[in-house]
Order: structure tokens, then C-alpha cells, then sequence
């Protein structure tokens, strides 16, 4: 056995045929991100960067949480007209209390309210909690495709908030702002606090275009969590500790000290934590969702696709996509050059035709194996100087393709 290295200088065709492809890969990968298929690799590449960036945190100043999972109450459950037993839901005279409070205050700079309404669930205190939240003009509250709920007068203020997997990846990590065109409550607030509609789409599936503000943009994003996990919360006693998610107040413990401060102290209290702030309401301790840095409060994952969208982190980069264009160019030209650029192919003198099948896969696999490598690097060194990650799966597919092709082609 002995080795030929060689540097070949690629033909005229072989350069047009790699622009080519590289373009081709570039829209491909626009489309194929805003379908939210692929994941499990950029989750893996987050991992990969996160070896090298120790410190990946995530700020969650931009707003305020209460927790009201201690806070409940029985509605009956009926079928027909008979009653077969009880269902615990949000104790709906506390959340009126606290909305009121909130009201008073009107510090707030917007209400997500991560709780959602069936009309199948009829408590007493609807009708003074559903007028409170039709007089809050900065409010939003979740709804889902599985609740049942009709109410016309504040039909205005839900909006959807829906986790989706992905084709390789169980587990929660992209989030799709607009799904079947109906805006989900992230952008929702958006649009409310921003004025006007944020995101449109043009085109037919699924090459839809998706533009934010008059930019290009990409409809489904990698959302970015503190690397701690979240499967352990810690309620913030003001130690002043790290907390494994951000600082939450129960809205029940909050409304109880109305006994020694009276609602005025309540609502200066109030004034000060939420001036200008987003304030969450939701379910912080049983309501989580599986993402690739364990389960995450629903409050959570939809504060940071809304920030998602205030740092512009959807929109599509001119460099970025530049610099993968390069990327995909060198990789192309190397795949489909007959001879290859830089040669280095062991030839063997063997005359048996299965040891030779044996070798040709081995040296096929090595290939696929260093371009993987090649892209993934790449991949941390964007993450690295721009924050963003790459969906790398249809890329990889697509080379191997090329290459399997390149390989029948040549023999």
C-alpha cells in the first residue's frame, strides 16, 4: 500500500457547478428552517459551543414572574347535564385581585398571562375576572388549539401558544411565530407593544418568504436558555443566590401581606417591580415543557421567543449567509472535483472486488464523516462571534447526496 498526495486546481465547470450548488443549499436552508424539521443537530452544536463558552447566560430583566400554581380552585366537571366530579384550576378570584392591582399600579409595560380559559370550566368569579381582563388594554393570555372557548368580548386579547417537536428532536427547542399564519402570543406582544404587524409572509408552501419589519427574516428560531437547567426551581427569597431560573413572587403570598401593608403598599410595591417591565402570570412550578436543557416553564419559552424577536435574532444576516456561501462553495468543490483539490487517496493493489467494494465505502464514510466535521466547526466558530446557530442537518444530507453521486459518477 502507498499513498498519492496531489493539489489538482478544479475545471470551469466544476467552480460553476459548486456556486451553483452552494446557492441552491443557501435558499434550501432558508425554507427547510422556517418548516422547524430540523433540531437535534443545532442542539448538539449548542453543546459543543457551550464546552468552549462556559458563561452562556441569559438575561431575564426584561420582565417580572408570579407563580400561581398554589393558587387553586374546584369547577365542576359535568357531561350533559349531570356533574361527575371536580377539576382543580387557577383560583380565579386571586388572579382577579392581583389583576385589579396591576391595573391600579398600570406601571407595567404588558401582561402575558400563561393561563389559558375552557369554557367548560365556570367558576363564580368569571364575570369580575373576565371584565378586569377586558379593561387591561396591554394584556394577552394563552389559548390552544385543544381549549374550548368562545367568549367574543376578549377574544381580541388571546393568542396562540403552542410547543412544537421537531423530526429529530423529541424534546422542545425551535419556536414558530407564525403557524398556519396565525400569529402566536409572542408575536402577539410584539405587535401590540411595537404597533402594527410585525411579520407577513408571501408565497406558497412551503416556500414561504417571511419578512420582520420589512426585512428578511426566518419564521421558526433556535431558542436560547440559560445553560443551568431549569428541573429544579428555586423560589427567590432575596438570598441574592443564582437562581435556576429567574426570580418569581406566588401571587397568593403576595396578596396575602395586603393584611399588613394595605393595597396601597401593594400597589407601590407594584409600581416599583414592574415599572416599564413585562409581567408573567402562569403556572411556574407543574406547567414546564422538555427542551434540550431540561423542562422549562411555558412562561419561560415564550419570554424568550418574545425576545427573541426584540433582539432581532430571527432576522437573516447578510454576513452570516455570506459566510456559509463560502463554506458551502469550498466543501462543494472538494465533493464533486473529479480529481479533488487536495488528493490524498491510499492506492491499494488489491485484486480481490469485494476488498475493493470494502475500501471504496470505508474512504466514502471518511468523507462524509470529515465534511460533517468541517461544517459543524464552522458552525461554533459562528456561534462563537455572532450568537447564531446554523441548522446543519439538510447541509449534511445534501453533501452526502453529492457525494454519493460524485462517487457513482466517477466510477
Amino acid at each position: 500500500m502507498r499513498f498519492n498526495i496531489s493539489f489538482n486546481r478544479p475545471s470551469k465547470k466544476e467552480l460553476i457547478n459548486s456556486l451553483v450548488l452552494s446557492l441552491v443549499l443557501i435558499i434550501l436552508g432558508y425554507f427547510a428552517n422556517n418548516m422547524a424539521l430540523f433540531t437535534g443537530e443545532a442542539v448538539k452544536q449548542y453543546y459543543i459551543t457551550n464546552l468552549i463558552v462556559k458563561d452562556n447566560k441569559v438575561s431575564y430583566g426584561d420582565a417580572v414572574y408570579y407563580n400561581v400554581s398554589y393558587e387553586k380552585e374546584l369547577v365542576p366537571v359535568r357531561k350533559g347535564f349531570q356533574t361527575i366530579g371536580n377539576r382543580a384550576i387557577t383560583n380565579r378570584a386571586k388572579l382577579h385581585d392581583f389583576l385589579s392591582l396591576l391595573q391600579k399600579s398600570n406601571r407595567y409595560k404588558f401582561i402575558l398571562l400563561d393561563i389559558a380559559f375552557d369554557d367548560s370550566d365556570i367558576s363564580p368569579s368569571d364575570s369580575a375576572l373576565f371584565s378586569t381582563i377586558k379593561d387591561c388594554q396591554r394584556l394577552v393570555f394563552v389559548n390552544h388549539d385543544s381549549i374550548n372557548f368562545t367568549r367574543s368580548d376578549i377574544a381580541d386579547k388571546a393568542a396562540m401558544a403552542s410547543y412544537y417537536a421537531t423530526l429529530w428532536s423529541s424534546n422542545f427547542a425551535r419556536y414558530e411565530f407564525l403557524n398556519n399564519n396565525r400569529p402566536s402570543l409572542p408575536l402577539y406582544m410584539y405587535e401590540k407593544i411595537n404597533g402594527g404587524k410585525s411579520i407577513n409572509r408571501y408565497g406558497f408552501k412551503p416556500f414561504y418568504l417571511y419578512f420582520q419589519d420589512g426585512k428578511l427574516c426566518q419564521n421558526s428560531v433556535f431558542l436560547k436558555f440559560d445553560n443551568k437547567t431549569f428541573s429544579h426551581l428555586t423560589h427567590n427569597q432575596g438570598s441574592g443566590l443564582i437562581m435556576d431560573m429567574p426570580p418569581y413572587e406566588n401571587v397568593g403570598e403576595f396578596l396575602e401581606t395586603k393584611s399588613i401593608y394595605g393595597e396601597s403598599g401593594l400597589i407601590e410595591n407594584l409600581n416599583e417591580l414592574t415599572n416599564d417591565k413585562i409581567v408573567v402570570i402562569g403556572n411556574l412550578i407543574d406547567d414546564r415543557h422538555d427542551t434540550y436543557v431540561g423542562e422549562v416553564p411555558g412562561s419561560v419559552i415564550l419570554m424568550r421567543a418574545y425576545s427573541t424577536l426584540v433582539e432581532q435574532a430571527n432576522i437573516v444576516n447578510f454576513f452570516n449567509q455570506l459566510y456559509w456561501f463560502v463554506v458551502f462553495f469550498l466543501v462543494s468543490i472538494c465533493i464533486i472535483s473529479k480529481k479533488n483539490i487536495l488528493q490524498f487517496n491510499p492506492i491499494i493493489n488489491i485484486n480481490n472486488k469485494n476488498w475493493n467494494i470494502i475500501i471504496e465505502f470505508l474512504l466514502f464514510l471518511v468523507s462524509i464523516i470529515s465534511f460533517s466535521c468541517v461544517l459543524i466547526g464552522c458552525s461554533v466558530i459562528e456561534y462563537l462571534f455572532s450568537n447564531h446557530i446554523y441548522s446543519l442537518m439538510l447541509p449534511i444530507i445534501y453533501f452526502t447526496l453529492i457525494k454519493l453521486y460524485s462517487q457513482f459518477a466517477k466510477s
